[in-house]
């Protein structure tokens, strides 16, 4: 008995009329598909797979192809030859694994990406100083309604919430003015005065701890 195992393709040597083609994989419980040369399927299977070649196996054929494959594997083909010498034929498959592949990242212009940074910016700043001149002429509805737009658009900014926090507190609005500075805390902690008019505000309130805030 002739024993082989392949990595790529494989070319048997000896070959038969007649005897035994044994299959073995890993893993196993893959599918074994056999060919001849018009592409024409033989047989079929699974592995562990064996077949005795009939002693017309060949008679309309040069050669037989067989195929192993699994889903998620890369495909294996060996080619069994004719020849007019009796042989047992016995291939222990190892299949590789196929490359996952990724996706292309898509390109970004850094160009269009400081642009609209910039642009950002500058909304942002205009924002906060349209807010500010609201609130010195007293425009306090106004001066909510920017704010809002601004928190809206870039919650993660704390000076808005502590700006909305001011036009709260002006307008007597204790609670909402509390809820505002504490947001403001949540992104900066490191804000000594917005956690100081949190503890006055608590303590106005009569609420002890909010959000897990100093």
């Amino acid at each position: 008995m002739r024993r082989f195992a392949s990595i790529g393709l494989a070319l048997s040597i000896a070959s038969c009329t007649t005897g035994k083609i044994s299959i073995t994989s890993f893993p196993s419980d893959s599918e074994v598909i056999l060919k001849d040369t018009r592409g024409e399927i033989i047989a079929t299977g699974k592995t562990p797979y064996s077949l005795d070649l009939s002693k017309d196996f060949f008679s309309q054929t040069d050669f037989a192809v067989v195929e192993i494959q699994r889903e998620g594997f890369e495909n294996r083909n060996f080619i069994i030859p004719k020849t007019y010498f009796t042989s047992d034929h016995s291939m222990d498959v190892t299949l590789v694994k196929k490359k996952e592949q990724k996706l292309p990242e898509p390109k970004l212009d850094i160009d269009q990406c400081e642009k609209i940074s910039k642009e950002g910016m500058n909304r942002l700043s205009k924002g906060i100083a349209l807010a500010q001149s609201n609130m010195m002429r007293n425009q306090w509805n106004v001066a909510t309604v920017n704010l809002a737009s601004l928190i809206a658009e870039y919650p993660f900014v704390s000076v808005l919430h502590d700006l909305q926090g001011n036009v709260y507190y002006l307008q007597k609005n204790f609670r909402g003015a509390l809820a505002s500075y504490e947001r403001s805390l949540q992104i900066d902690p490191q804000n000594v005065e917005t956690a100081i008019m949190v503890r006055k505000l608590r303590q106005i309130t009569g609420q002890s701890s909010a959000g897990g805030a100093p």
